[in-house]
């Protein structure tokens, strides 16, 4: 019996499934791979990012209370050390209180923060009555306190890594 073969487009579409069904599910588990790997890598990039802030911050800082204008000025954008306020002599970075929320943007170039902070902030003793004039004997020449507030960033990426844009204290 000459049994003629009957192929049609169903057939084709069947064996075709057949075929393709473990390329499939071979391909599946190493795409998703793929796709995981690239958001580990995105998170990964995001942390190291917000580390190099919070070592920015931590910087600019110490050179805020040790006076340093020069190495200020180095951490800012626009190369120039911000005036915080009147009679803001040092600042504290409160660690305990509650962790600094740095949020970043989509395209990971610009970022701000908020942090609780103290400023130390110095009053000059004014007036000439006796009681000034003894102070300033003793060497007393400011009454310092400390004032709770936050200190909010706003920082920019640079080819050579992160810069203050713009910090205030409020």
């Amino acid at each position: 019996m000459t049994g003629k073969s009957m192929t049609s487009r169903r057939s084709f579409l069947k064996s075709g499934a057949v075929v393709a069904a473990p390329v499939a599910i071979i391909a599946t588990p190493a795409l998703a791979a793929g796709m995981e790997e690239d958001a580990l890598r995105s998170r990964l990039a995001r942390m190291e990012d917000s580390r190099a802030i919070e070592t920015l911050n931590r910087r600019f800082v110490h050179h805020f209370n040790v006076a340093d204008r020069r190495g200020l000025a180095g951490l800012f954008a626009d190369g120039r050390a911000p005036e915080l306020g009147q009679g803001i002599a040092g600042l504290v970075v409160e660690e305990g209180a509650q962790a600094p929320e740095i949020l970043l943007t989509a395209d990971g170039n610009r970022a701000s923060a908020t942090y609780a902070c103290r400023a130390e902030v110095e009053q000059v003793l004014e007036g000439s009555d006796t009681l000034m004039q003894m102070a300033r004997l003793q060497g007393n020449s400011a009454h310092r306190m400390h004032q709770p507030g936050q200190l909010k960033a706003d920082y920019v990426r640079r080819p050579e890594g992160w810069v203050i844009e713009r910090i205030q204290l409020g």
